[in-house]
């Protein structure tokens, strides 16, 4: 596990910087020109590297998956590893040649074979010619040469310190992936500057998961910066981190100008009630986030005010989890008072919170001259102290 913020502050030794090399990928400067030229000329190799260009439509090549599929299967034939486990991407993902699911693997255990370590990776942990859109597995070969290639739009990646930094170097330049989780990798303060150099440089990706990274509110603060000029995301889940009043500070300052971000996950970040009021002035100012996650953060009722009064000008919010804190009748009144005049939110959870059956009956008819909320989430505590768990859906 990563060090908390104050155990780092109190240390007198600072850490060593990480030395990354970006991950090496041998055919980043071919040129279909010059690689065209060179098949003409008799050189047989270059026929497989010429259909990568076709595929990728890199060095200035144009898509022909025909094509390339002719040059695939005439190199795999002659035994080119290389050629073996592109030949089986296209087959898995009927690119250029009908969907074989069966041949597919089978390309890829005879690439395996040859000692190609692609074909190991899709031999092994690849998607068994299902052709999944998501890389799941770390492997730098594949992230440089079978990506390009290959209609993946979700990395969901697990792996160690020194594997996020260079994984980010690479993906400052990918214009293929939109959908990211780096899930519970422990983010030391320099994964998260180089995550936030990658919110500023990538312009495709839509989705970005750093739940549980453990990043703390430095970090935090660094994302926040860094999406202020970002255009792009429109989905951020930071559950499960340490956001501070600095971090949330930071958040808020880019939630008033960001107007691509429609969905923010901050559960169990710790903000209690002083984070929560900054982050319902910052919802005052915001006109594009829909969907926002204040679950399991500590706060009551002076918490749940904020938000209420929030909601009163906010026209975009439609869905709004504040499950699992201290909110009390007082609270849970207030939000139901506020909803009579937004008109935009359709859906609120306010499971266990502290709000008991016959209170929450009270709040549940408030709820019924709202237009627009549909979905209510209430959790009842029963006499006897059981828990009964159930949403009312409103007319």
């Amino acid at each position: 596990m990563g060090q908390t913020e104050s155990q780092n502050s109190t240390s007198n030794t600072e850490p060593t910087p990480v030395k990354v090399e970006a991950i090496e990928d041998p055919w980043k400067d071919l040129q279909y020109e010059e690689v065209k030229k060179a098949v003409e000329g008799g050189d047989e190799s270059s026929k497989t590297k010429l259909a990568w260009l076709k595929l990728s439509c890199r060095g200035g090549a144009e898509l022909d998956e025909e094509g390339a599929v002719a040059l695939l299967e005439e190199r795999a034939k002659e035994g080119d590893d290389e050629a073996m486990w592109m030949l089986g991407v296209c087959n898995e993902y009927g690119i250029g040649v009908d969907q074989n699911a069966e041949h597919a693997v089978s390309l890829y255990k005879q690439s395996r074979e040859k000692g190609n370590d692609i074909g190991k990776f899709f031999a092994e942990h690849g998607n068994s010619g299902k052709g999944s859109n998501k890389l799941s597995e770390y492997n730098e070969h594949v992230l440089v040469k079978a990506l390009p290639i290959t209609p993946w739009n979700v990395l969901n990646i697990r792996t160690n310190e020194k594997n996020v930094m260079k994984l980010v170097e690479f993906l400052k330049t990918n214009t293929t992936l939109t959908d990211v989780t780096l899930d519970s990798m422990c983010c030391m303060l320099e994964n998260v500057e180089s995550i936030a150099e990658l919110l500023k440089e990538n312009t495709t990706m839509t989705r970005l998961n750093l739940e549980s990274d453990n990043i703390q509110q430095s970090g935090i603060k660094i994302i926040g910066e860094a999406l202020m000029t970002n255009s792009t995301l429109t989905d951020l889940n930071l559950n499960l981190n340490h956001c501070g009043v600095n971090g949330t500070k930071s958040l808020c300052e880019m939630l008033k100008v960001n107007t691509s971000l429609n969905k923010l996950g901050l559960s169990m970040v710790g903000l209690e009630d002083e984070g929560v009021a900054i982050i319902a002035e910052a919802l005052k100012a915001n006109s594009a986030l829909t969907e926002l996650d204040l679950s399991d953060n500590g706060f009551g009722d002076e918490g749940a005010m904020k938000i209420s009064e929030s909601l009163v000008g906010n026209t975009t919010l439609t869905s709004l989890n504040l499950a699992g804190n201290l909110i009390r009748v007082q609270g849970g009144k207030k939000l139901a008072d506020a909803l009579l005049a937004n008109q935009s939110l359709t859906e609120l959870n306010l499971n266990s919170n502290k709000i008991t059956k016959e209170e929450m009956k009270g709040i549940s008819e408030s709820l019924m001259n709202n237009s627009t909320v549909t979905k209510l989430g209430l959790e009842v505590v029963e006499d006897d102290g059981k828990v009964k768990k159930h949403q009312r859906l409103l007319p």
